[in-house]
This record gives C-alpha cells, structure tokens and sequence, in this order.
C-alpha cells in the first residue's frame, strides 16, 4: 500500500491554513499537519522532511485504512470523536505505537490499567498481544501478564498462544508458577 500526500492551501477566516489529504487506498483523509505533528513521530517526518532524519516515507502493507480511521477519530476532535474502550483499544495501541504518538500510546495504557479487572479473558489475551509487539516491557504488560497467569491451567492452555511471542508466554506461565509456589508457602506453616 502506498500513501501520498497532496499540499492544498486553504483561506478560511483571512488565514491560511495548511491541510493535507492523505490518501489511503483508494480514501481520502483531510488531517491537521501541525497538530498531528506534533504528537506524531511520523507525522513530523511526513509532512515536514526538514524536521525528521529520513526523507522516505513508507507505509507498512498490514496498515489497513479502517485502522488509521479508527486512530485518527480517537486523537482528533471532529464529530465522530471516539474515546478509548475496550472495543478499539488493541487497534489504536497498535496504530499509535506504529505512528509514534506517545501520548496516545500512555492514554491506552492508563485505561488499560483502570479497567484491567473487567475485561474478558480473550480481550485480556488480545491486549497482550497488542502491547507485546508494541510496549514489551512496561508496567502495563507486567499487569496482564499477571492477570493472565491468575487463569486456570486448562483455560489457559486453551488460548492461542501461537500468536504470542514466546517470551511473553513463558513470563506468563513463570508468573503462575510463582504464584502455585506462594500459594503453597503460604499452606505450608500451618501443618
């Protein structure tokens, strides 16, 4: 997939402001230059070259536009603004560590940590997913990893891990079984 980028000037109310429109197969996107530069790696580098170290740009395959879609309707304000929930969480993680968005990448985190009790043993094992090809070390993946390894054995084994990275599957079942050996540690002292 490639993306271009066409450069439009624009008067509305005696200024000029410039817009771009992305195109994404076959769709166009009009976005904020500026502001999305400024809390985007990559967007720095796409629409100011001067600024960034590389000059070409190039866009994963596996980028979809439905993604970047869902992406942008959470990080802009526009009239089909989204906040961060359950449903979209996996997407926009992906999508912000990809597009280099550190602060939407800590609003994921956060909402990940306030609602890590509630969430379902698959989207649990989705987000882990996510956050390990993204964000391998941070206190939020140490939290799932955690509450993946409080799952029962034969639920656990029922899970996909083929989809995980390896490492990320033996920190969850080292967790659990250093909480089975607390557990008996803790029945220990009293026979």
């Amino acid at each position: 997939m490639f993306m271009s980028i066409k450069i439009s000037v624009i008067c509305a109310l005696q200024e000029r402001m410039i817009a771009y429109e992305q195109y994404m197969k076959n769709h166009i996107l009009y976005v904020n230059a500026g502001w999305l530069a400024e809390i985007s790696t990559f967007f720095l580098s796409v629409f100011f070259p001067d600024h960034s170290h590389s000059s070409e740009v190039i866009l994963s395959s596996e980028i979809l536009y439905e993604d970047v879609l869902e992406l942008l309707r959470v990080v802009c304000y526009c009239p089909r603004k989204k906040p961060i929930t359950v449903s979209n969480v996996a997407v926009v993680l992906q999508m912000a560590h990809y597009f280099g968005m550190q602060s939407v990448l800590e609003s994921c985190r956060n909402f990940i940590n306030h609602n890590v009790d509630t969430l379902s043993r698959t989207r649990l094992f989705q987000l882990t997913c996510a956050l390990a090809q993204c964000d391998r070390h941070s206190p939020t993946m140490s939290l799932l990893i955690d509450k993946l390894s409080t799952i029962k054995e034969e639920e656990l084994s029922a899970l996909h891990f083929s989809e995980v990275p390896g490492d990320v599957v033996a920190d969850v079942f080292a967790t659990k079984i250093k909480r089975n050996q607390l557990k008996k540690r803790k029945w220990c002292c009293y026979f």
